[in-house]
């Protein structure tokens, strides 16, 4: 390989240093000599599968074998439901081992609509002109109309057929080791505020990002045992969990993501269990393991170093909770590791390093809100907190800019701006949407926040912010402070704006947790927004629990969620 990514990891005095991988493909080939724990599998009754790192070489380059012999070629796109994660995890290695190009796709739940789900899918496997698609049998079997719908796909071939596929000649894999510039996946994005859209994610992007966070989170290899829970089509779970793991060929614990939403408490006691020393989370698994943990809970998390927290700007109080409710299990103040990063940017832009403890800062609501100004606030008037996200990755740049993009000074609110070898080549066959998001070298994030004090800080989506009157409210501010009413279905609420005659209006969406009495819940949610915010909503919609949309990550869909009202408003009109 050209250009190749090698240097000694920073090892403790006396160890030798180990070698990094040059390429993910370069990482598994070396992982046939290596016999010790790598990737345990918890499976849906909580029974547990062990495979050694060379049992998971082997594995992958008889799964590559097998898909070649399909016809696939170097460069096919092949889409690959996230479904049972050791049969995901052992075809995604093989496609790699191919040279072939994954393309990680959410299944479809029992609880959505089949046709719209079959509609996401056949638009991922026709925007990323996949020719072949991969996933468990029934799966595959219901999904019969994609012929009709998604011509360029040639094959479907299920978990079932690749795991009974053997070869005795482990020689004869095919392995094709790639240049850093070629494309290692395609990685779509959840679709929050638009259609979903194929990020071309290199060989030398996921090098550059993985190794980035390394150096910045400076966790010791050898002694690395993960936890995750995270969808493995999702790139928090693929490249900020798995692919580490195996660059470094360290230990990896999967925790089934059905089952932890079922069972939340799964989480610590997976990492009490294994001795966990980095996993993940964002705000509802903070929330969450906050709201089920048992008075007489035991766990140890002493050895549980970073948590790396992302996904969504974070809230300061769910944080904070979260540290005070687990200190007496022995968790670390400087655990809690808030981040901050996008699919286009493979995946980190900025984080902390291991031993720096949560910040947050108290800034004047008036100046951020009307003059895009950063100020401490002072005591006794309206304010907002805001999470830090820590530094920029190591050879990276982080900006902000306003609309016209010139750059802007710390503590001025802007587009967060991003460059470096992590960012993605762009959008897959969609060079007009590429070119959107890119200006003058640098990737345009969609975000809003500021820089203090070189941290980066994050406060909500450029496209989600609502402007009433000249005056900017984040929708994430006004969900959360709705959510806590009582009758209200704590988190499943969205705000957004639509046009006015004049100015832009406030709508408020959300569910209701009993039969609904809209009435009394306008009362209560007008009365809140009026007081704390200073702006009287539009319309306020109580809808069924489960109704409002979102995304394939359980992300709100304010863009799904703002188009259906006003298709409803325009028919009742």
């Amino acid at each position: 390989m050209t250009n190749a990514l090698v240097r000694d990891v920073d090892s403790d005095v006396g160890r030798p240093a180990l070698r990094r991988p040059t390429s993910l493909v370069d990482a598994l080939q070396r992982a046939r000599t290596i016999d010790r724990l790598g990737l345990t599998f918890i499976g849906p009754d909580l029974s547990t599968r062990d495979l050694t790192w060379k049992q998971v070489a082997l594995e992958a380059e008889r799964r590559c074998t097998r898909l070649l012999q399909t016809g696939l070629t170097t460069g096919d796109r092949i889409a690959m439901f996230a479904h049972e994660e050791e049969s995901f995890v052992l075809n995604f290695f093989g496609a790699i081992l191919g040279g072939l190009v994954p393309v990680p796709m959410s299944p479809p739940t029992p609880f959505g609509r089949r046709d719209l789900q079959l509609e996401r899918v056949a638009s991922i496997l026709n925007r990323s002109h996949a020719t072949c698609i991969v996933g468990p049998a029934d799966l595959i079997s219901s999904l019969d109309a994609l012929a009709k719908l998604c011509p360029k796909l040639r094959s479907r071939i299920t978990y079932e057929e690749l795991s009974r596929y053997s070869t005795d000649d482990d020689s004869s894999t095919y392995v094709v080791e790639p240049q850093l510039q070629d494309l290692c996946l395609l990685q779509f994005t959840s679709g929050s505020t638009s259609q979903p859209k194929g990020v071309e994610v290199t060989h030398g992007n996921v090098m550059a990002n993985a190794e980035a966070l390394h150096d910045l989170l400076g966790t010791d290899v050898e002694q690395r045992v993960a936890v995750t829970w995270a969808p493995l089509f999702h790139d928090m779970g693929l490249i900020g969990s798995l692919i580490p793991s195996a660059l470094y060929h360290s230990r990896h614990v999967f925790i089934p993501t059905a089952t932890f939403v079922r069972q939340p408490q799964i989480w610590l006691q997976t990492v009490d269990r294994y001795r966990a020393t980095i996993t993940t989370a964002n705000n509802y698994a903070l929330r969450a393991a906050v709201k089920r943990l048992a008075r007489d809970a035991a766990f140890d998390l002493s050895r549980l170093d970073v948590i790396v927290v992302g996904g969504e700007p974070i809230h300061p109080q769910i944080a904070e909770d979260f540290i005070e409710a687990l200190r007496p299990l022995g968790l670390k103040e400087t655990a809690l590791t808030p981040a901050y990063g996008m699919a286009e940017a493979t995946l980190a832009i900025s984080t902390h390093r291991a031993d720096a403890r949560l910040r947050t800062l108290s800034i004047a609501r008036d100046e951020y809100e009307c003059q895009r100004q950063v100020r401490l606030a002072v005591a006794g008037e309206p304010s907002l907190v805001v999470v830090d996200c820590g530094i920029q990755l190591p050879d990276h740049d982080v900006a902000v800019a306003d609309s016209e993009m010139n750059l802007l000074p710390e503590d001025r609110v802007g587009e967060i701006l991003f460059r470096g070898p992590s960012v993605c080549r762009g959008y897959y066959d969609d060079p007009e949407g590429t070119k959107k998001i890119f200006f003058d070298g640098w990737l345009k994030t969609g975000d809003l926040g500021f820089i203090h004090d070189g941290h980066v800080f994050i406060s909500g989506r450029l496209k989600d912010l609502i402007i009433v009157a000249g005056r900017n409210y984040y929708p994430q501010d006004i969900e959360w402070a709705v959510s806590h009413l009582p009758g209200v279905r704590s988190h499943h609420v969205i705000a957004f704006s639509v046009p006015g005659p004049e100015v832009e209006r406030l709508v408020i969406v959300c569910e209701s947790l009993v039969v609904p009495d809209s009435d009394r819940l306008d009362r209560l949610i007008r009365d809140l927004i009026v007081r704390e915010f200073g702006v009287n909503p539009h319309d306020i919609v109580v809808a069924d629990a489960g109704s409002l949309p979102q995304t394939s990550s359980g992300k709100p869909c304010r863009a799904q969620a703002r188009n259906e009202y006003l298709a409803r408003t325009a028919i009742a009109t």
